[in-house]
């Protein structure tokens, strides 16, 4: 009998141990998951940094965002476009607001956007957005194009004008402009709905539109963007369909106007004749025709 009552305290001894230690794991494990998400968003300090982002105020189960979180391999970034808590806005929407994603009674206010505006209102990756109006307070916040951020650059934010730029390539669509004032969750986000519209490059009719293997050529239009692209010429080369990359000597876009320019030569593995012209962005193309001359 003292045998099997030494035996039941060392189970119940060992249960306990295991237990205990299962608990401080999922502990050590969460808030290496929170540490990430503080880092990755900058939520530390804020009511964000807390246990209940993932789960229910009395611990696990996950709520919706921590369901989420663990469904796609434990990344924040490819759960920010999915709306977990089914409140009408994304998870990074939630996030840069400073309100829960996994709690649908906790979810940004947006106000309509009063004498809020924002020039210019169509562009490409470079454009300069400038945002004017009141409250956006003295501290910098976040700006946000339809699903990405916009670049506010130092000194760039003030409690009426905000100057931001697009930098991320996105689809060619209208998107809303979203400004999340600081510090996050004090206050709702100004949304200007449908205010941008990402455009595809625009071609001028070509100032020169023919000419001969490595003869630099103009180009005239809108929207090229600020990060070079490239120009192709679709043709033939010794009777052979082939796609000809071009040499890019210059490359250029005003970042306020859209304004653009480039110069190319011509490329000398393609037979004469006229051909499909196509310069390409992240964004999308555009397409002219060019003749190249013997």
């Amino acid at each position: 009998m003292k045998k099997m009552g030494r035996n039941r305290q060392l189970f119940v001894g060992c249960l306990t141990i295991a237990v205990v230690a299962g608990v401080a794991l999922s502990a050590l494990a969460f808030g290496g998951y929170l540490n990430t998400f503080n880092s990755q968003y900058g939520t530390a300090g804020t009511k964000l940094d807390s246990c209940i982002l993932c789960h229910g105020a009395g611990g696990p189960p996950n709520n919706p965002f921590g369901a989420s979180y663990a469904a796609n391999g434990h990344d924040f970034a490819a759960i920010e476009q999915l709306d977990s808590d089914g409140d009408g806005y994304t998870n990074l929407e939630e996030i840069t607001a400073g309100t829960f994603p996994g709690d649908a009674n906790d979810s940004p206010n947006a106000p309509p956007p009063g004498d809020v505006a924002a020039v210019p209102t169509e562009g490409t990756i470079g454009t300069e957005v400038v945002l004017t109006g009141s409250g956006f307070g003295v501290q910098k916040g976040k700006v946000v194009l339809g699903p990405v951020f916009a670049k506010v650059p130092r000194g760039g934010w003030t409690d009426t004008t905000i100057s931001s730029a697009m930098t991320r390539p996105l689809p060619a669509e209208t998107y809303d402009l979203i400004i999340y004032p600081r510090p996050f969750g004090s206050a709702p986000p100004i949304v200007l709905p449908s205010s941008f519209t990402v455009k595809d490059p625009e071609l001028a009719p070509l100032p020169v539109d023919n000419g001969s293997p490595h003869t630099e050529i103009t180009v005239t239009g809108r929207f090229f963007s600020t990060k070079k692209g490239r120009v192709y010429v679709e043709g033939l080369y010794k009777g052979q369909p082939k796609k000809q990359r071009s040499r890019v000597t210059y490359w250029f876009m005003n970042p306020t106007t859209g304004e653009s320019e480039l110069r190319f030569l011509v490329p000398k593995r393609l037979d004469p004749g006229t051909y499909p012209l196509t310069v390409v962005n992240k964004v999308g193309t555009a397409s002219t025709t060019f003749t190249i001359n013997p």
